[in-house]
């Protein structure tokens, strides 16, 4: 089966990063493929993720930038949408890679393009890819 996870965030620290490594990582050793859309930019140092695409706004599409073979029966792709510099976050925790803002200091025009910016990317995922669960 082929899962669609969408995280709003990275694949390390605490609570809900956790969260969805574990799930994707057990998914991947049961055989599954996995389209994970996230931010997570060290993707090198996850076991799981053997492949991890950037979205081209320009063109709506997505450009291969790592590729590996998985070391599990199934894979799990990385789909990294472009949201800018502004990551929206409930708890403000200083990021290296982003400006992370939280939501509720954030105006309503910069979360309605972070929002619009994923929704964007994770339609191209929906288009190219057979879904069997999201």
């Amino acid at each position: 089966m082929t899962f669609l996870i969408v995280h709003g965030y990275f694949l390390q620290g605490a609570s809900s990063n956790l969260f969805v490594y574990h799930t994707c990582k057990s998914l991947v050793k049961l055989g599954h493929d996995v389209i994970l859309v996230c931010q997570e930019t060290d993707y090198w140092s996850f076991d799981i993720i053997s492949e991890v695409l950037n979205f081209e706004e320009e063109d709506k599409s997505f450009r291969t930038v790592f590729k590996k073979e998985s070391s599990f029966a199934g894979t799990c792709s990385l789909y990294r949408s472009n949201v800018g510099d502004i990551l929206p976050v409930f708890l403000y925790e200083p990021q290296s890679t982003y400006n992370a803002k939280e939501m509720s200091f954030m105006s309503e025009k910069d979360l309605e393009t972070y929002i619009h910016k994923n929704a964007s990317a994770i339609d191209v995922v929906l288009s190219q890819h057979s879904i069997d669960i999201i």
